[in-house]
Formats: C-alpha cells, sequence, structure tokens
C-alpha cells in the first residue's frame, strides 16, 4: 500500500517489534523514480529512506540522494550503485503462500506471457524476442499458449516488418486476452510461464507462479529476477536454445514453491529486511521482522 503522498511512488513500512506490528513512521521506502518537488514533500515528513529498485533507472533520479541503504535486484551492483549499503532483495521476494490464491484446475494451455503494448513491450517485457521464440515453440514444438496484454492494452504492438509476418503466422497457436486477468487462474491452467522481459527488476509474476507451482522459462539477459532460476524452479534460455530448454521444462519434474520457500516467502525475506536495516538505521533496531504498509494481515498470521 503506498502514500498518497507521493501518488504511488513510495510504501510505508510495518514492523513486528516481539510484541505488536506496529506502523513505521520514521522510514519511508522508494519504490519509482521521483523528481526533486516529490523528494522534498516525502522527506519532510520522513527521517530516513530506503530504496527498493522496482524501476531500472531509479538510482538515477532525484530520490536517491536521500536513501540510506538500497534494495537491488543487480547482478553486478556497483555497476549500478557503488559504494551504497546494499542487499539483493526485492518486492517479489515477499509472496507467500499465505498471501495469493492457489487453484489445481487441468491445464489449458503450455505456457503463459504476460506483456504490454507500445515500445515498453520490447523493452521490458521482450515482446521481440517472444515473437523471435514462436517458430520453435509453436511451430517445431506445437505448444499453445496464452498472451496477456495486460497493460495498456489499445496500444499496437511495435514490432518490425520480419516479426509482424511471424506473429501473424503464429498467433493461431496463442491465445490472447487484453486487460485485468485473474493470474490464479492463468498460471493454474499453465504448464509453465514463459519470461522473455528484459529490463524488468524481478516481475512478480515469477514468484507468484513458483509460489503455485508453475515452473519459469526465463530470459538469460533478464535485469531482475534472475535469482529465483535453478534445477528446481525453471530454466534460463536464449533465442538459440529455446527448443532444449522448451524440452526440458517440460520434460522435468519441479519442486518450485518448496524451493522457492527455502530462501524467499514473507517472514524469511521480513527478517532479513529487518536485520539489514538494523545495520544501518537505529531507530529500527527494535524489529525482527520489517514488511510493507498493507500486508499485516501476512505478518499477523506468520507471527502467530
Amino acid at each position: 500500500m503506498s502514500t498518497k503522498l507521493t501518488k504511488g511512488l513510495t510504501l510505508g513500512l510495518i514492523g513486528f517489534d516481539g510484541k505488536k506490528i506496529r506502523s513505521i513512521n520514521s522510514t519511508i521506502c522508494w519504490r519509482k523514480p521521483a523528481g526533486v518537488q516529490d523528494t522534498k514533500r516525502t522527506m519532510a515528513r520522513y527521517k530516513y529512506a530506503i530504496g527498493m529498485v522496482s524501476a531500472h533507472n531509479i538510482y538515477r533520479k532525484a530520490n536517491t540522494s536521500s536513501c540510506k541503504i538500497w534494495c537491488h535486484c543487480f547482478r553486478d551492483v556497483d555497476l549500478y550503485l557503488p559504494n551504497r549499503p546494499t542487499i539483493l532483495m526485492s518486492e517479489s521476494d515477499f509472496v507467500d503462500p499465505v498471501g495469493i490464491k492457489t487453484l489445481k484446475p487441468a491445464k489449458k494451455w503450455d505456457f503463459y506471457y504476460f506483456t504490454m503494448g507500445g515500445l515498453q513491450g520490447n523493452t521490458y517485457k521482450g515482446m521481440e524476442l517472444f515473437v523471435d521464440c514462436l517458430p520453435v515453440l509453436c511451430g517445431k514444438l506445437g505448444l499453445r499458449g496464452v498472451l496477456i496484454k495486460y497493460a495498456k492494452p489499445k496500444r499496437q504492438f511495435k514490432l518490425n516488418r520480419r516479426r509482424h509476418r511471424l506473429w501473424g503466422k503464429y498467433k493461431k497457436y496463442i491465445t490472447v486476452l487484453k486487460g485485468k486477468q485473474n493470474v490464479a487462474q492463468i498460471t493454474s491452467k499453465s504448464k509453465f510461464g514463459f519470461f522473455p522481459n528484459i529490463q524488468d527488476c524481478s516481475p512478480l509474476l515469477l514468484t507468484e507462479s513458483l509460489v503455485r507451482g508453475c515452473p519459469i522459462l526465463v530470459n538469460e539477459d533478464i535485469l531482475g529476477g534472475w535469482k529465483y532460476v535453478n534445477d528446481e524452479t525453471g530454466a534460463f534460455f536464449t533465442k538459440i536454445n529455446i527448443e532444449e530448454k522448451a524440452r526440458f521444462i517440460l520434460d522435468a519434474k519441479f519442486k518450485t514453491r518448496k524451493n522457492y520457500m527455502k530462501e524467499y516467502g514473507y517472514k524469511n525475506s521480513a527478517i532479513r529486511l529487518a536485520d539489514f536495516c538494523k545495520e544501518h538505521i537505529p531507530i529500527l533496531k527494535r524489529y525482527s521482522m520489517i514488511g510493507f504498509a498493507g500486508t499485516n494481515t501476512i505478518m499477523e498470521k506468520l507471527c502467530s
């Protein structure tokens, strides 16, 4: 739940001090790039700020100067946040079975893919790479998928002439849905999640899939979310090895939820965030768990 002050740019924090869950009024979490005025208005109310990389360029914006510590998604953090206290952590680490719905319907599609229209469909969601993989996924392997155009659904895909022809040839294998959809239904009816995403900083759909028992096939060059991929959760792919990796993910047996919950989930992540904050923000030393405002119910269940 974001504060009303900055139009969704920030997240409030809650903490468990061993006795009760309290709102943390001293510290705010920046999760989106903000300008000078938003930064001034927010930091007039809070003593400390932490950064949560959920946009690839947030570290270059005006509000970064107010962040005492950073949660990031990068493989090489020194390229982006040199000489800053950092922890490899994303909002997607907090996805937990306690907080999401899991269904077990019959499989309807081989894979699902969430994207958007316009250029952002290419730069963030990897629409061009998705189309490049269709001759293998749908042509050679005969797979059928569902594409959810959930953001800016009225915008057309920005594809060059070659990819436009490919899309026209293979879209008969793809069910296209637009606007908001029931994510639990989509993931549960698919054999795996397909993520050709590029600049995404750890999509929540990655971990929602794992918690629901759905393996993930992920672009090897994705910016964030790479840390969730291993032999028990799915595989990385490139345009060159897509056939091999797709066959692997269809044939192998995975333990996606069990593997994910060993290190992530709400409780593990809230404890890690609290421990990290204690090192650098003295006023937060009293808390054994720190999470985001709006997740009180989940924290209460786990603390009890």
